[in-house]
């Protein structure tokens, strides 16, 4: 939905991967690289069985570049599941507030 491509010609997937270049999706000389492509929007692959089992996958924001990991510039399971935690304390506060904003009414 929101194809960002650098000064040089590079595309990734949204402005916020930017200068990510392990992140990259293709560039204006050899097109889109379908395989990344296939792998970022699947990213629920990663883990799988976790992500089928997680109580909160209907408010799961994960993005791409959450799971990638700086220091090593790749996708790692630990990271995602780092930012899965974080998702899923996210979740239970939005329920919680919630559910408290309108019990107040």
């Amino acid at each position: 939905k929101r194809l960002f491509i650098d000064t040089e010609g590079t595309f990734f997937p949204c402005e916020k991967i930017l200068l990510r270049n392990n992140l990259s999706i293709g560039n204006l000389t050899s097109g889109f690289y379908v395989q990344s492509i296939k792998n970022m929007a699947n990213i629920g692959k990663m883990t799988e069985s976790r992500c089928k089992k997680c109580w909160a996958i209907r408010f799961c924001e994960i993005c791409v570049s959450q799971c990638n990991d700086i220091e090593k510039s790749e996708l790692t399971v630990q990271q995602k599941e780092f930012t899965c935690k974080n998702q899923e304390a996210k979740a239970l506060w939005y329920l919680k507030h919630r559910v408290m904003s309108m019990t107040r009414m």
